[in-house]
């Protein structure tokens, strides 16, 4: 979550040569993580920055913009279905 997040702070382009300043628990669980997520096709490097993919940041915006009809409904007193 830290190396995902550290990639959204930097608005979708961290400097690779920025990750010794993330704090982790090991090196080698750091790595495998990153490993992880990059075969899994969660983020990419690209001239030496990390940044999600654009079909992970497109699901998330879709994701955030049925939340907001979600909540929005909610408090408009309407009873929501989730399917």
């Amino acid at each position: 979550m830290e190396i995902l997040q550290a990639i959204i702070d930097s608005e979708n382009a961290y400097p690779a040569k920025e990750w010794g300043k993330i704090p982790k628990t090991s090196t080698g669980m750091y790595t495998k993580c990153i490993a992880i997520l990059r075969r899994n096709g969660l983020i990419v490097k690209r001239n030496g920055y990390y940044s999600l993919i654009r079909d992970l940041i497109y699901a998330l915006d879709k994701v955030q913009d049925r939340w907001k009809e979600l909540v929005n409904a909610v408090e408009r007193g309407e009873k929501i279905r989730v399917k």
